[in-house]
């Protein structure tokens, strides 16, 4: 196992039960204040848990008893800002961690050279941090990472503050690092379904303090059972309850195909289908089985050629539509509208909401 946490910190209300398999990339997403922060910090050993341990490589590093600290841990943080040493170039800042660790000074050099070989930057091994731009300040903060061959890797939003072209260079980069049968166990902080679908092999949704889902990255977003991650990846998701027939909320009902191998279901259900499956119409539409709801637009997204158009159900839920700006026009929408929404059922799969 390459880390675990099962720990409780009672001031930030997190109560998390986690396992990261050793060589595996797993990726943490949830809401801002979801408590991803703070699971980061119990693994570098900034944070001590109120009650249960956390280990790295089988050995325990914080229970009740003990807590390693942050330097004697065998671990490495790349976070959003490179925060490179000033008074050391390039080459310098790469063979900090070999030397530290007591490498001559020679082997530190040539250990620095390979790694910023390895993330495509050995030109710039004699540049002042001050001239790097910000993708090659990352590059040389994940050589740095790297060149101690750390245990863990926490991967903190390393892209967050990279523009679009410089993030898509350093996504390959880590996706060719993070390969290969010496790779580190990592843990990366993301909020980008770019960052999952490259870097990682399993997902962890982090909701309320709480672990709302985890597996393999594929199976969670196929099937999303919170409405963040029906968010991430771009799926509509209402709550309600199966009656043996259609899933019932509040004063609407909805009809689709049901997962179960039985079928219907009864009890709490979730409806999850596409924005683009959503069509909105002024009037009460008729015709073949279809779902139609009354709805109020809540707002309007440009998303280049499409809007995304969110709406309010009656009891609260909420969904979204994607339209052409021409559909936009053509129905005058605005903040405010009543509308209907309308989805053919066999575009809505139904499937039992697993218990909390």
């Amino acid at each position: 196992m390459g880390a675990r946490i099962g720990a409780e910190v009672t001031n930030r209300d997190i109560a998390v039960e986690l396992a990261l398999p050793a060589g595996t990339t797993t990726a943490l997403v949830g809401p801002n204040g979801a408590g991803k922060s703070t699971l980061v910090q119990l693994l570098d050993g900034q944070l001590r848990p109120d009650r249960g341990s956390v280990s790295i490589a089988e050995e325990t590093v914080s229970d009740a008893y003990h807590h390693v600290p942050t330097h004697r841990r065998p671990i490495a943080l790349l976070q959003q800002r490179p925060m490179l040493f000033a008074h050391l170039d390039v080459l310098g800042n790469v063979a900090f961690g070999p030397r530290a660790g007591g490498a001559s000074r020679r082997e530190a050099r040539e250990r620095a050279e390979r790694e910023l070989a390895a993330v495509g930057i050995a030109d710039l091994a004699r540049r002042h941090p001050t001239t790097l731009s910000g993708g090659q300040a990352q590059r040389v903060a994940l050589a740095r990472a790297l060149a101690t061959d750390p245990t863990l890797l926490l991967l903190d939003e390393p892209l967050a503050a990279l523009d679009v072209a410089s993030a898509a260079a350093m996504r390959r980069v880590l996706a060719t690092r993070l390969t290969g049968a010496s790779r580190p166990t990592v843990l990366l902080v993301t909020h980008d379904p770019l960052d999952i679908w490259a870097l990682a092999t399993r997902l962890v949704c982090l909701e309320g303090g709480r672990i709302t889902a985890q597996g393999p990255v594929s199976d969670v977003l196929a099937r999303p059972t919170t409405r963040f991650l029906a968010e991430l990846c771009g799926a509509n998701l209402l709550q309600g309850h199966g009656d043996g027939q259609v899933v019932v909320i509040g004063e609407e009902t909805v009809t689709g195909l049901w997962e179960e191998p039985d079928g219907a279901s009864v009890g709490p259900t979730l409806a999850v289908f596409d924005p683009a499956a959503v069509a909105l119409h002024c009037t009460r539409p008729g015709g073949s089985p279809r779902n139609v709801w009354p709805v109020v637009v809540t707002g309007l997204e440009p998303r280049g050629a499409i809007v995304r158009v969110r709406l309010a159900m009656s009891g609260g839920q909420v969904l979204a539509a994607d339209l052409t700006a021409q559909g936009v026009a053509a129905l005058d929408l605005a903040p405010g509208a009543a509308l209907f929404a309308q989805v053919k059922a066999s575009q809505v799969q139904l499937r039992s909401r697993p218990a909390s």
